[in-house]
């Protein structure tokens, strides 16, 4: 009984870390808060900046609201708009979307149906000591950073966000 109290305890604390200071194996960040794309570097040492690349996401409650745009390689722009609920724990990084609207994501043209069933878990891992979020169906996870995170998609790019509240 003490044993399973000071487990719930020890949960309940360690989710109230914020998200950049999150370095323990057992911690879960606290990911509210509004953050601003500042770049994104390309595989080829490129890095773009708005107005090349915009994103704007808020994590608010059990919701997060998330906007980004970029120019593709033949210079569409490219948008992506996502309105979900979210719960975090030990055992993933779990969204269910309501909204989703893409525009020249893959395909031409807009598209309103995410690519993965509605409601999706990713894992939550901890690697070299900082907690790496892996968003569902996406191929980005998100790690820590003193400032806010890094969203990564291997080979891809890797995205700078920045806590503006």
């Amino acid at each position: 009984m003490q044993r399973r109290l000071l487990s719930v305890v020890a949960s309940f604390a360690l989710s109230a870390v914020p998200f950049a200071a999150c370095a323990a194996a057992a911690e879960l960040p606290d990911l509210q808060g509004s953050y601003r794309l500042v770049k994104r570097e390309m595989p080829d040492g490129t890095v773009q900046t708005p107005p090349e690349v915009v994103g704007f996401m808020t994590y608010a409650g059990s919701h997060r609201n998330f906007n980004v745009a970029w120019d593709d390689a033949e210079g569409k722009r490219v948008t992506l708009s996502i309105i979900a609920t979210y719960e975090l724990s030990d055992a993933g990084y779990c969204e269910d979307v309501e909204h989703w609207v893409a525009n020249n994501l893959g395909e031409p043209g807009v598209s309103l149906t995410p690519p993965e069933a509605k409601k999706e878990c990713g894992k939550v891992e901890v690697v070299e000591g900082r907690t790496r979020i892996h968003y569902p169906g996406e191929p980005v996870y998100v790690v820590a950073t003193e400032k806010g995170f890094d969203a990564i998609a291997e080979g891809t790019f890797v995205d700078h966000w920045e806590r503006v509240e």
